[in-house]
């Protein structure tokens, strides 16, 4: 579709490019129903079936679709959508826990991603654009999708997982975490690596949960991670247990967040290979939070975020860590916090891991003050979708939410988190 092709040329480029940067191998079961939510508000579910996408359809209303003229690629107006798009004949294979497909029509591009993050929750972006009656070619924004598996049971799936899911440590920091096996049926052997950010993490050694005796339990290291294996000699195993537990030391200079991630897994049976899914983890190295939201979720776009926040601590802050969507670059560009009588933080520009933004000077925020933040995000960052959260840090509330094509939302919180120090104004 040569024509078309040079609008998108001209129009495409402007639009942020997500990756999927996927979990795990092939040995996991996704087939069933999957359904879920789009960043417009719209729904969205797909069929897997035999390791294919054999159904895909998300609802674009709402959508602000532009309208270009084919011939000149100038914009020549806009419309608002309220269609439902459906792909009936898909079957695109998933690959170490991801599909894409692009469709290959002449009058239409339609480029679908998405990426299962475990066996039960899966997230992606959908783009599309196509020539219609008049000649002109409409193009779609850029939509994230999120959805969760349904209609599917897990007991028939053997569950490998990280425990904590999610751990803060401090630099220089020693920290244990354990690999939970959940078998969904008797096992004899278990094989896998288990990799890290080596700038973050570095793993010291290995010990053997209660699963296999000593001497057929084992591991390798290797420059970001290692190889953990054992075998059970004259028997199977049907218990939930601990695999092993993994010592590792955080990095004494540097900080960020690295993915505990799995892969090359091998579970075996006294029939052969046994389906495994496996729940990868994720390690904090840095200084504790003195503010942190938690995580947040999909639906996820960029925009301009108002509200306030209302510390329980007297504390000083250094820098900013926003919570990213897997897979994407999501981050803030910039924020700005102020009370009633001055502005106390303005910076600008993220940098180091893409993820961060830092201040300086650094600035205070008071115990039981109400301060407003004006936080603008780039990308596909987590959300906490609540008008309002509490934690022990203080309460942070939406005011409005306004993303990049001039929707307004009033139950969207950046998920990020302050570092710096608590401080006792009295002593």
């Amino acid at each position: 579709m040569p024509k078309i092709k040079k609008i998108i040329a001209i129009v495409v480029l402007m639009a942020a490019v997500t990756v999927c940067i996927c979990s795990s191998g092939n040995a996991q079961n996704y087939d069933g129903t999957w359904v879920g939510n789009t960043s417009y508000n719209g729904d969205v579910e797909f069929n897997v079936s035999g390791n294919n996408i054999t159904t895909f359809s998300i609802s674009v209303e709402g959508a602000p679709v532009d309208r270009f003229d084919k011939s000149t690629g100038m914009k020549v107006g806009n419309v608002i959508s309220n269609t439902k798009f459906r792909c009936n004949v898909f079957n695109t294979s998933i690959v170490n826990s991801g599909f894409n497909y692009t469709s290959a029509s002449p009058v239409e591009e339609n480029i679908i991603s998405g990426c299962f993050s475990s066996i039960n929750e899966a997230g992606g972006t959908w783009k599309h654009e196509h020539e219609d009656l008049w000649g002109s070619v409409l193009v779609y924004p850029l939509i994230t999708w999120s959805a969760t598996r349904v209609g599917a049971s897990t007991s028939a799936i053997t569950i490998i997982k990280i425990l904590p899911t999610q751990k803060t440590v401090n630099q220089g920091e020693s920290f244990t975490v354990d690999i939970l096996v959940t078998p969904n049926q008797p096992i004899t052997e278990i094989k896998l690596d288990l990799c890290v950010d080596p700038s973050l993490i570095t793993v010291k050694d290995v010990k053997g949960g209660e699963m296999f005796p000593p001497d057929n339990f084992g591991s390798n290291k290797f420059d970001d991670g290692v190889t953990i294996f054992g075998i059970s000699i004259g028997g199977t195993i049907s218990t939930p247990g601990i695999f092993a537990t993994v010592h590792m030391t955080a990095d004494s200079k540097n900080t960020g967040t690295s993915t505990l991630h799995f892969s090359n897994v091998k579970v075996e049976g006294s029939e052969g290979e046994v389906i495994s899914a496996v729940n990868d983890g994720s390690v904090t190295v840095g200084q504790p939070p003195v503010f942190d939201t938690g995580y947040g979720t999909y639906p996820s776009i960029a925009g301009m975020h108002t509200g306030t926040i209302k510390p329980t601590q007297d504390i000083i802050v250094y820098e900013l860590y926003t919570y990213s969507c897997p897979g994407t670059g999501g981050h803030s560009e910039s924020v700005r916090i102020w009370n009633d009588t001055e502005i106390v933080a303005d910076w600008h520009g993220y940098n180091g891991d893409w993820h961060s933004i830092q201040s300086s000077p650094h600035f205070l925020l008071l115990a039981g003050q109400t301060y407003h933040y004006c936080i603008r995000t780039g990308s596909y960052p987590q959300i906490i979708h609540e008008p309002s959260l509490t934690n022990e840090y203080g309460t942070i509330t939406c005011e409005e939410f306004v993303d990049v094509n001039g929707r307004s939302y009033d139950d969207w919180i950046p998920a990020f988190r302050l570092a710096g120090e608590f401080m006792d104004l009295e002593e």
